[in-house]
């Protein structure tokens, strides 16, 4: 559930791993992160109201890094 920490969490999470987690390793998680919040909108909008609302607040998460790295 790495995926719903708050940016403070992330940090924090990126600061313990060092410098195995560069910018491209990041990167790629979040590519992985959106993947699985988009599939998990579409599969869940209208089954499981719940999941469509994590998978909606990890897609505003990551846009929101996505805007503070631009």
């Amino acid at each position: 559930m790495g995926q719903l920490m708050d940016a403070a969490a992330r940090a924090a999470f990126r600061a313990a791993l060092g410098r195995a987690a560069d910018g491209a390793m990041w990167a790629r998680g979040r590519g992985w992160a959106l993947t699985i919040a988009l599939d998990e909108l579409a599969y869940y909008r209208e089954t499981n109201l719940v999941m469509a609302d994590i998978a909606r607040l990890v897609i505003g998460r990551l846009t929101e890094e996505a805007d503070r790295l631009s």
